[in-house]
């Protein structure tokens, strides 16, 4: 079994475990994805150490780490208003112009944490509510990657990032190994796994997002850190960077919303996600946005999941809404029924019967949904 390098220390809890499982498990393993997984379900530490940082010092992140004692999310009780200082704070990093893609991305990191893990409701939602803010500069410059990276393209980046991490003085002659391991990095498809069944719960879902928003994360850390200092001075390393900066961003933004959306225990929390999740280019965005219509226990959020899944249009958004038009609550029903007129020009009103015969009847398309009389469809 090989053993990692003492210089994977340095990398910090998140990719240090990362990189760690990677090499450990690599020659006995064959699901290295499973340990991957298992490895870093519990890491919480993250946070920790982007708070206690000292990379993009400014007033915004002061702010945070001045009201919380030393390396946690606990409030200094000596501190007045800390939850309304967190959420001015939160809000004007999300107004910052940032100079350089790296700024950005830790930034997003650190908002994706709080979005997450901190424990007062009202500043996971503030820090939702930036992510989804932040991430329309970053969609504004997301390319398609072509190819992605295969597992042992990503662990074998990893290996190369371990090997320099932490270097005072770059080695000329492995810059463009560097550049090629961070765009591996950029290139690997942390964000999409297999694709669940629609019979697994939306917790089990919820937990899958998670675990990917964990990955991306960590694959990001060496490249917001300082461990690749050295260099970043190299053209070709910094613009491997900058777009690895964009593409994990892309993809921790729509991981941290619908990860909240699916597993958070406000329903403020969930009510915003789900309604930012409507608004941002997710692919995986349509299935999270009807399991909340089918399976969260507050109106108030499902009635935003109606309005997120209609922006997806008539022929995707049919078949969810018309399963709504049976939902317990009459809000949300209504809400349904008002959104199916708009999209379809029919005024039909709550008539669930009268839509189905709609949509049975419809032009045919490729999306493949069942019918919402089916047993799969609607609460």
């Amino acid at each position: 079994m090989n053993r990692p390098s003492d210089s994977f220390l340095r990398l910090g809890p998140a990719l240090g475990l990362l990189l760690a499982l990677c090499l450990a498990t690599l020659p006995t393993c064959t699901n290295t994805a499973t340990q991957l997984n298992q490895g870093l379900a519990s890491i919480s530490a993250e946070l920790e150490q982007l708070l206690r940082g000292d990379r993009l010092p400014n007033e915004h992140l002061n702010a945070i780490r001045q009201v919380h004692v030393a390396n946690s999310l606990t409030f200094d009780p000596t501190v007045r208003r800390p939850v309304e200082i967190v959420r001015e704070a939160i809000r004007g990093l999300a107004a910052s112009d940032y100079t350089n893609w790296r700024d950005t991305a830790f930034t997003l990191q650190l908002l994706s944490s709080l979005a997450r893990e901190h424990p007062v409701a009202l500043i996971r939602a503030e820090a939702v509510d930036a992510v989804a803010s932040m991430g329309r500069w970053t969609f504004e410059r997301e390319v398609d990657t072509g190819d992605w990276a295969s597992q042992a393209e990503l662990i074998a980046a990893l290996r190369v990032i371990g090997d320099v991490a932490g270097s005072s003085e770059s080695d000329p002659s492995r810059s463009f190994e560097v550049a090629d391991a961070i765009r591996a990095i950029a290139a690997y498809d942390f964000e999409n796994g297999s694709p669940l069944p629609d019979t697994v719960s939306s917790r089990v879902a919820g937990r899958d997002l998670v675990t990917r928003l964990r990955h991306t994360r960590a694959g990001l850390l060496p490249i917001t850190g300082s461990v690749l200092d050295a260099y970043l001075v190299d053209p070709d390393v910094l613009s491997a960077a900058d777009r690895c900066c964009v593409a994990l961003s892309a993809s921790i933004v729509r991981l941290t919303l619908g990860a909240a959306a699916l597993l958070d225990r406000s329903e403020i929390v969930r009510e915003s996600a789900v309604r930012l999740l409507g608004t941002v280019p997710y692919e995986g965005g349509r299935p999270v946005i009807e399991r909340v219509l089918r399976d969260d226990t507050e109106p108030s959020v499902r009635r935003q999941a109606v309005f997120a899944i209609a922006r997806h249009g008539q022929d995707i958004a049919g078949a969810a809404l018309i399963a709504a038009l049976r939902d317990d609550t009459a809000t949300v029903r209504g809400a349904a029924a008002r959104q199916l007129q708009a999209l379809s020009g029919e005024q039909f009103g709550d008539d669930r019967r009268a839509w189905i015969q709609w949509w049975s009847e419809r032009p045919s398309s490729e999306d493949g949904q069942p019918l919402p009389d089916s047993p799969e469809s609607g609460r």
